[in-house]
């Protein structure tokens, strides 16, 4: 009975309700590979800005939902999520270097050493490029 009154509960103004709905949004996300608010809203019958909490607290909590700039969430599992993560600081510390004027190719590589880039080039069957 629990879970039909949390799937009535539009607000999950509880936080027993809330925990259940964010058990079953994780596995919902997880079937469907997909993080989106209209997902989690439709399939657990609740209203947006809860199914919007219910991601927001995914992208805090785990490693496979993460925030988009444009507000939006994505599903990520974790090798793509690794990549993400060091896609992500390498090019905001490109950006920062370029900003202060000092961007050369040994410091571009130097980042896509520190951001493990390489790692991931390498793997991928292209070579590394010299020092």
């Amino acid at each position: 009975m629990d879970a039909q009154v949390t799937k009535r509960d539009l607000h999950l103004s509880t936080p027993e309700a809330f925990d259940a709905a964010y058990a079953e949004a994780i596995s919902l996300v997880h079937a469907h590979r997909a993080a989106s608010v209209p997902l989690v809203q439709r399939h657990l019958r609740i209203g947006y800005d809860a199914a919007w909490r219910l991601l927001a607290r995914m992208a805090r909590e785990t490693t496979f939902v993460r925030p988009m700039l444009s507000g939006l969430y994505i599903y990520a599992p974790e090798p793509l999520a690794n990549e993400l993560k060091s896609l992500h600081g390498f090019i905001s510390e490109v950006l920062a270097r370029s900003a202060q004027g000092s961007l050369d190719p040994d410091t571009i590589r130097a980042l896509g050493d520190k951001h493990a880039l390489q790692d991931y080039l390498h793997a991928n069957g292209n070579q590394e490029h010299p020092a």
